[in-house]
Formats: C-alpha cells, sequence, structure tokens
C-alpha cells in the first residue's frame, strides 16, 4: 500500500493505472476470508475501510468526504463487497456446491417448516440468537440478507 502512495506522489502515474494497481494487488488481501472475518469489531472494519479510502485520496489528491471519492474512482465500498461475497456463498450453499460440511448447517427453507402458501417460500429460517454477537456471524446475518431478496433472485439457477 505504501508503494502504491509512492508511486502516485513520485512519479504521477495516472490514475487508471494506480486503480488497476489497486485492484490487483492491494483490493485482494482486503478480500481475503471476508466472508469469516465480517463480523469482527465495528472499529476494525472501519480501519479496512480507511486502507481504502487513505489510497483514493492518494491517487485523487483530493480531500473529500468517502463516498465522493469512491464514486470518482468507480469503486464500490468493501462493506458491500463483504455483503455480496457473503450473499454469493450463501447462494452456492443453498444450491448444493458448497461443502457439505457446511450446507448441513444452513437453516432450513420456511416451505418445508409449514404447509400454507408463503409470499417467498424460497427464505430460510431465521436462526435463534441469544446475543447480539451471535447475529453478525455468518448464517444469522446472511439469512437475513437472503429473506429480503424477491423470489426470482433467491430461485434463480446460477449466477
Amino acid at each position: 500500500m505504501v508503494i502504491l502512495k509512492r508511486l502516485s506522489y513520485r512519479y504521477s502515474l495516472p490514475v487508471a493505472t494506480l486503480s488497476q494497481l489497486y485492484q490487483a494487488l492491494v483490493r485482494p488481501s482486503l478480500d481475503y476470508a471476508s466472508i469469516v472475518w465480517d463480523n469482527c469489531h465495528a472499529d476494525d472494519r472501519r480501519a479496512v475501510e480507511k486502507a481504502q479510502i487513505s489510497l483514493a485520496c492518494a491517487f485523487l489528491r483530493l480531500y473529500l468526504p468517502d463516498n465522493q471519492l469512491l464514486a470518482l474512482l468507480q469503486w464500490p465500498t468493501l462493506s458491500w463487497r463483504r455483503r455480496r461475497a457473503k450473499l454469493i456463498y450463501f447462494f452456492k450453499l443453498v444450491q448444493g456446491q458448497g461443502p457439505p460440511v457446511l450446507a448441513d448447517k444452513l437453516p432450513p427453507a420456511l416451505h418445508t417448516r409449514c404447509s400454507y402458501n408463503l409470499r417467498n417460500p424460497s427464505s430460510v429460517l431465521f436462526p435463534s440468537c441469544r446475543t447480539s454477537f451471535r447475529l453478525s456471524f455468518f448464517v444469522p446475518s446472511t439469512s437475513a440478507l437472503w429473506n429480503s431478496f424477491p423470489v426470482s433472485i433467491t430461485y434463480a439457477s446460477s449466477l
């Protein structure tokens, strides 16, 4: 990350080149295993987001609000990328494309638990959690996101 900042200041490379270097070298490290560590403390998540924002400031040499910097570079937020990765993995588990050990941990679909018609039969049963910390784990947090999707998405056969 420091090398990219130095490149942007010393050699004044074009922003498009710096952006490609960031997407190839830095962002994979920030995204690595994000499904697992997404339930970390909010301060830790902000620190990861701050890394992206500091590079955006260095590349553009502007000090704007975070959302404007990301919009200028056409970068999504890392929190959006983490949510997307969690939903893609959840989709794969629901479709039976993931490891069976993890697929067995998914809550059952609501239509398997009741006999009447539902608005969204592909919704999954929300797991019971005694603590708010447990709500941030993969299955409860992704179940809530999954249940908010329209039926056309949850019944899709592929991404």
